[in-house]
């Protein structure tokens, strides 16, 4: 016979009662309540809690109250206590209301996900999804090396979003001038545009953006090195 503690019905209760709650746009939970749901494994709550996250660190530090800064500190504790499958399915929800805060998530809690990044690449989330290359899983295994090499593939493979022209003055035999995705025509043929605030080269990526890319690749070839079966033979 199926048996239920107080403890597991008050439990219930409470996820059930701040599911509601949590609803309203100015109703954050206190560090008690934080505490409670961890503790607890409320993985259910895992969306409404992001976005009471993304809606804390959004909104300007001078203008943050105790319960914005609570959330701040103890969400990240939160998706690293519940199961990764979870943590995973949450963070690539929404990856856009602010990218920085998701990606530091990501690289800080071991949750790289190749279909999360490939669901960025099909909303057009290409920098944040070059980005977020930069976080890795916490174990990796021999298996995961196609998947891994795939993904790296839909990044070399990426359209062209900017284009080269001849120069329309004729002036200089030969040259050409690069026209960003942005539509800023730069004068030489440089690989990223010069212009202020823009920085993207063709495949509308920043000069930080490929690093990312290029680290990924780096990573990448060493894992392939050691499971390579000379490495596992040493």
């Amino acid at each position: 016979m199926k048996t239920i503690t107080a403890q597991q019905l008050n439990a219930e209760f409470l996820k059930r009662k701040y599911a509601k709650l949590l609803q309203s746009n100015d109703v954050y939970p206190s560090r008690k309540n934080w505490k409670y749901i961890i503790e607890n494994n409320m993985h259910e709550l895992s969306d409404l809690l992001y976005r009471k996250y993304l809606l804390a660190i959004n909104t300007p530090e001078e203008a943050r109250s105790i319960y914005h800064n609570d959330t701040i500190e103890m969400f990240p504790q939160y998706l690293e206590y519940i199961d990764r499958r979870y943590a995973i399915a949450t963070l690539y929800k929404d990856t856009s209301t602010n990218p920085s805060a998701s990606i530091d998530l990501a690289i800080n809690l071991h949750l790289f996900d190749i279909d999360g990044i490939l669901d960025m690449l099909d909303r057009d989330e290409i920098r944040a999804a070059a980005r977020m290359l930069m976080a890795m899983k916490p174990t990796y295994d021999a298996n995961d090396l196609n998947d891994l090499l795939d993904l790296l593939d839909d990044f070399i493979e990426l359209p062209d979003m900017g284009y080269y022209e001849g120069s329309r003055l004729g002036l200089i035999s030969g040259s050409e001038r690069y026209v960003c995705p942005n539509g800023h025509v730069n004068k030489d043929e440089v690989q990223y545009c010069t212009h202020p605030n823009c920085g993207l080269n063709i495949k509308g990526l920043t000069r930080t953006e490929v690093e990312c890319i290029d680290t990924y690749t780096e990573r990448l070839k060493i894992l392939q090195e050691l499971f390579s079966p000379k490495s596992a033979s040493e």
